[in-house]
């Protein structure tokens, strides 16, 4: 709480000579990232949508699904944990969360990973494969909000495009556009990477 003190990572594009651009517009945009009244306004909008009843209607699909991917490599007695188990999992959790085809799995982690590139020291060296990634994430975040927008489900992605503003801009109580797209594209990769 104290003003002279900074979340750490706030300025770790700029670290590496990233001011401007697709990433560290995105970057710029995190909960984490933001201070104050930003902060706590983003954190209000944010959290409904993780109500407990959301996710503990999940629960049992992720359940079956991890005794799915045990049961894919159980036989034979062995397995590479991150890539027969964490990866498949990680991916297919956030997909099942945001409502994004759980086929698409791979591609989620691809580009996930792909972004995660920017929490090494190699960043800049890796930004335009960073900055492709990102654009395909922002791909996927514009379809499940127009999917939403046609057909509000009781999920995580309704709650969030619920709280967007209207469309004359922001509402003290509501998302823009833009705050949308980047909350939907940090839930994919954060959901990924984190996880």
């Amino acid at each position: 709480r104290h003003p002279s003190l900074r979340q750490g990572s706030r300025r770790w594009p700029a670290h590496h000579g990233i001011t401007s651009g697709p990433f560290a517009d995105w970057w710029a945009s995190w909960v984490l990232n933001l201070e104050g009244e930003a902060h706590h306004r983003m954190r209000r909008l944010l959290s409904p949508a993780f109500s407990r009843r959301i996710v503990e209607a999940l629960r049992p699909r992720f359940g079956d699904l991890a005794g799915e991917l045990a049961d894919s490599f159980a036989r034979g007695g062995r397995c590479e944990f991150m890539a027969d188990f964490a990866e498949p999992y990680a991916a297919r959790v956030i997909a099942i969360m945001l409502g994004i085809a759980e086929e698409e799995w791979p591609t989620i982690a691809a580009e996930s990973a792909t972004v995660g590139l920017a929490m090494g020291v190699r960043i800049r060296e890796h930004l335009p494969r960073i900055e492709a990634a990102l654009a395909a994430l922002y791909d996927y975040a514009d379809a499940v909000i127009a999917a939403r927008r046609r057909e509000p489900r009781d999920d995580l992605v309704t709650h969030l495009v619920k709280s967007q503003a209207d469309e004359d801009g922001l509402t003290e109580a509501g998302l823009t556009g833009a705050e949308l797209r980047d909350a939907l594209v940090l839930l994919i990769f954060g959901g990924f990477d984190t996880t």
